[in-house]
């Protein structure tokens, strides 16, 4: 198969910058004061990684700045209980022969424990004149390099609402993005969970080949309840062609769509909050998320559902034990778990 171009991999940790991933010849390896590279690589998820190995295969000598202590990038913050992919596990494989050929994932849809161990595959099979980049990371050297490549992604900082008194609560409040490794736990705690989005979903979840829309109803429904059965993203990308352009179509498949989650929800209030029969908004205008037992489990007497976008229902403050709406109501709770996401930024 002939050199290996990811061979020769060194890591160091820092302050500031926690991995530096040196790619070069054996004769690099030792560290120098002020090193020069061709190409500076900040972020070491899947598009670092990538640019790592072809860059290196090109004969480039780089080098990988990244502010976690290990691989993965956003699979390296998010540990939160039943975080995982909700696509099929290939999509989340690069194309190199030296892992694909040794790598395959255990589930469809991986958990993220599992995608943090096909990182470390990467480690076990990975060699002029003034240039145009200075960079500083911290502590560590300045380097120069002809390129400098952010591969940072554009949600990279943990977003924290400004809950008047959050700081005061007195037992947990963890974050989906810096969640403890060693887990928490939450058996027999009242837990607030605040956010309906992937990882809030997650965490509470764990135990276009065809024609355009004109077809008769009986046969449209039967395609999407068929879709709907199927689970992952086939209800959205496996439907009619026109189902992202066309009202009609859309609004089709969300009445069958809310028809069959309706029918998982008991209570009349959390159905019509969860399920509304009117659309918040186009279905797929927005990510949509994949689940399992998600609905099923706002069925159980314990789990009550506040909506914070409800008039006079938003959160007013937070003390050292409980949470208090707006609308005068107080929660008591053991722990609270931030779902809110990830700030967003563009280069």
């Amino acid at each position: 198969m002939g050199s290996n171009p990811l061979a020769g991999v060194d890591t160091c940790h820092r302050s500031k910058c926690a991995i530096s991933i040196l790619s070069g010849p054996p004769k690099h390896r030792t560290p120098i004061d002020n090193p020069t590279y061709d190409n500076v690589i900040v972020g070491a998820g899947f598009p670092g990684i990538n640019l790592l190995y072809s860059l290196r295969k090109l004969g480039y000598r780089c080098q990988i700045n990244e502010s976690g202590t290990d691989l993965g990038g956003v699979w390296h913050w998010h540990t939160y209980p039943g975080c995982r992919i909700d696509t099929p596990g290939f999509i989340y494989q690069l194309s190199i022969p030296e892992v694909s050929e040794t790598w395959s994932y255990k589930e469809k849809y991986p958990s993220a424990d599992e995608l943090r161990a096909y990182f470390p595959m990467w480690i076990r099979c990975l060699g002029s004149s003034r240039t145009k980049w200075r960079t500083e990371t911290g502590e560590g050297p300045v380097t120069h390099s002809q390129l400098f490549i952010p591969c940072v992604g554009f949600a990279t900082e943990l977003y924290v609402p400004e809950f008047p008194g959050l700081e005061t609560f007195k037992v947990e409040v963890c974050h989906s993005a810096s969640w403890p490794k060693d887990g928490i736990n939450m058996k027999g705690k009242k837990v607030a969970v605040i956010g309906t989005g992937a990882s809030g979903l997650g965490y509470l979840d764990q135990p276009g080949p065809h024609a355009t829309f004109e077809v008769a109803a009986e046969e449209c429904e039967a395609l999407f309840v068929k879709l709907y059965d199927r689970g992952g993203v086939a209800f959205l990308l496996g439907g009619y062609n026109d189902l992202l352009v066309d009202e009609k179509a859309n609004r089709e498949a969300y009445e069958i769509w809310a028809k069959k989650t309706r029918a998982r929800i008991a209570d009349p209030s959390k159905r019509d909050l969860l399920a509304p029969l009117e659309p918040p908004h186009p279905i797929g205008a927005k990510r949509s998320c994949s689940e399992q037992d998600y609905f099923e489990m706002f069925n159980s007497p314990n789990v009550e559902l506040v909506n914070l976008r409800e008039a006079g229902h938003g959160t007013a403050a937070i003390n050292s034990k409980e949470i208090k709406t707006q609308d005068g109501g107080f929660y008591p709770e053991d722990a609270i778990a931030l779902a809110d996401g990830l700030q967003q930024f563009y280069w």
